[in-house]
């Protein structure tokens, strides 16, 4: 398991544009997190749903929300 620190979030200090709430910075970890799972994994999205600890469902949920929608023909589940 991956221990997230703080140079991990790659968070901008406030002065430099606009405040974000803590919901926008907690979706854009998520975002990235599961972006660099999928990359990891090599878009297999049920290998990637392992590492984050979620199911797959719950990945395709997230990835929906988040707008990540990778090519189906690309999509690995296995």
């Amino acid at each position: 398991m991956t221990t997230i620190t703080f140079p991990h979030l790659q968070l901008e200090p406030a002065s430099s544009g606009p405040v974000l709430t803590l919901e926008e910075i907690v979706q854009q970890v998520k975002k990235q997190a599961i972006q660099a799972a999928l990359e990891r994994n090599n878009k297999n999205v049920a290998r990637a749903a392992r590492e984050l600890g979620i199911s797959r469902v719950t990945l395709y949920r997230l990835m929906d929300k988040n707008h990540l929608d990778l090519n189906r023909q690309e999509r690995k589940t296995g």
